[in-house]
């Protein structure tokens, strides 16, 4: 299972430099196929809360079938 882009929610994203530090960690931290897609292109003024969570579990039950 991959818990690489586990982290303290929610994530405000209130700037472009939080943003950028938000996508650098989760390239560093969780596997590509896992990855919710907000941690792809994550835009300022928006929050990063346990929906990535949710998808990176989702996608893990997916890769059980």
């Amino acid at each position: 299972m991959d818990l690489g882009s586990l982290a303290p929610s929610p994530i405000h994203i209130t700037s472009r430099a939080l943003a950028l530090q938000t996508q650098d960690t989760a390239a560093e931290h969780s596997t590509l196929p896992y990855r919710a897609p907000e941690l792809f292109d994550t835009k300022t003024g928006t929050t990063v809360d346990t929906k990535v969570d949710i998808w990176s579990f989702g996608c893990t039950l997916f890769a059980c079938l």
